[in-house]
């Protein structure tokens, strides 16, 4: 398989039944308000243009990192 696919299939079965169904059962059961980040349509859509060997080209999100070290972290 290609890292796209992999990127592909963590985005649309890790993410959503795993790692968001987990904080959304857990922040409930203990009556916790919780936003997940970057879950912003136009931002999704966005990352999804971007080509899988430059998503991972300086290793796991350096993108992120990069646009926060511009704007000191700041929104």
């Amino acid at each position: 398989r290609r890292l796209s696919d992999y990127l592909k299939w963590d985005q649309e079965n890790y993410l959503v039944n795993d790692v968001l169904a987990l904080t959304d059962h857990e922040t409930m059961r203990h009556s916790i308000e919780c936003r997940v980040p970057y879950l912003d349509h136009q931002l999704t859509s966005l990352a999804r243009c971007i080509p899988a060997n430059q998503v991972m080209a300086k290793g796991p999100k350096w993108i992120l990192k990069e646009v926060l070290t511009r704007y000191d972290g700041r929104q």
